[in-house]
């Protein structure tokens, strides 16, 4: 499945406008378009697989407070992208949820790994707004939330709130991985996320049971 994965797609880095803000960005590989929001000085393996079968745009956004959302899109369209499928790890999970919230008409599939909007017991995590929680409920896109069993900043005890409150989400507990999953367990996630990006709504995880990725 992963024949490809020694070959690295020829990618290209630089900065675009958007919402009267500018973003760092790498873009590597092509097919349909995957924007992951947030990225390290080093690109993850787990987006140089993904890059082997999609157009891979990394939005290297800081810590700082998010940006609004039309400036992504913005940004997103100066690349030459109307629709995307939509992927954010950790904390830049809150950008993405209001993206396919607020647009989305431009998003196909949205992918949290590791979230830290919602805390262990349901509730909105600190400094979370609540207004955006309550919203979740209106999220109408194929989703996947995946939960490293090692992670300590987004506790698998938090996973079932994102079914709970996301309707049609599909849940994934992946096994020995923390918050640096895309490093550690690049092979399984890439396979894990290529299998939910080409089949959505058919995807094979059902929503009603998790699943503990080998």
């Amino acid at each position: 499945m992963m024949g490809g994965a020694d070959r690295q797609a020829a990618m290209k880095e630089g900065e675009i406008g958007g919402g009267g803000m500018r973003f760092r960005y790498r873009d590597a590989g092509a097919g349909p378009a995957l924007v992951c929001l947030g990225g390290a000085a080093q690109r993850a393996k787990t987006r140089t697989l993904l890059a082997e079968r999609y157009r891979v745009v990394e939005l290297l956004l800081d810590d700082a407070p998010p940006p609004p959302s039309a400036a992504i899109i913005e940004a997103v369209a100066a690349l030459g992208i109307t629709r995307c499928d939509l992927i954010a790890s950790g904390a830049k999970d809150a950008l993405a949820l209001a993206l396919a919230l607020e647009h989305p008409e431009k998003i196909g599939a949205l992918v949290l790994l590791g979230p830290r909007s919602v805390a262990r017991h349901g509730e909105p995590a600190r400094g979370m707004d609540q207004a955006l929680i309550e919203r979740l409920g209106a999220l109408k896109l194929p989703s996947l939330a995946v939960f490293g069993t090692k992670d300590a900043l987004a506790p698998v005890e938090a996973a079932r709130h994102y079914r709970t409150r996301i309707p049609g989400c599909n849940l994934v507990l992946l096994y020995d991985a923390s918050e640096a999953m895309e490093g550690e367990r690049p092979e399984a996630l890439a396979a894990l996320l290529l299998d939910f990006l080409e089949r959505h709504d058919l995807f094979l995880v059902r929503r009603e049971s998790d699943l503990l990725y080998p």
